[in-house]
């Protein structure tokens, strides 16, 4: 009984951090966005979609250029 409670546990830490993902990159394309309509802070977004996205994957580049070069 204990490794199926185990499992379980295990089971609902994976949904949670999908979900957390998935809400990371619902904010970060939000952040697209916002970039892409409001030219005054364009430079905010581009920075806090760059925060986001190195959160959902690490590439240890600082700007966004880099990032895109890293993901491939």
């Amino acid at each position: 009984m204990l490794v199926l409670g185990i499992a379980r546990h295990d089971a609902f830490g994976s949904v949670v951090a999908l979900f957390r993902a998935r809400a990371l990159a619902c904010n970060a394309n939000a952040d697209e966005i916002r970039y892409l309509l409001d030219h005054d802070l364009r430079d905010r977004y581009e920075r806090s979609f760059l925060e986001k996205s190195q959160q959902l994957h690490e590439t240890g580049s600082k700007e966004l250029p880099a990032y895109r070069t890293g993901l491939e």
